[in-house]
């Protein structure tokens, strides 16, 4: 189940990246942009990977690559914002264990 790797990622990521380059041409923001990409692309990571191992944060951090203590404090710090709290509230109603 977990060995399975996407060698299109990349790519995925270069093209995402490149589409908001082109729409915000002339009007990037001034000094950020690293730190946002980078929450922009951890949240989804994190919570899909929850999503695909049932909410196993043992798992997940497995197949992450991460000590589970550090995935906690991530999902903690995530879970800070609204949009975190949001997907926090789609686990509970599909059942899954408590983060």
């Amino acid at each position: 189940m977990y060995e399975r790797h996407d060698t299109n990622l990349g790519q995925l990521v270069y093209n995402a990246l490149e589409t908001y380059f082109e729409q915000h041409a002339g009007v990037l923001p001034s000094s950020g942009l690293y730190k946002r990409v980078l929450l922009e692309v951890e949240r989804p990571l994190l919570f899909l990977t929850l999503k695909a191992v049932e909410g196993n944060q043992r798992k997940a951090a497995k197949v992450l690559g991460m000590n589970r203590n550090t995935l906690r404090k991530k999902l903690r710090e995530h879970m800070q914002n609204r949009e975190g709290r949001a997907v926090l509230q789609q686990f509970a109603e599909m059942g899954l264990k408590d983060l």
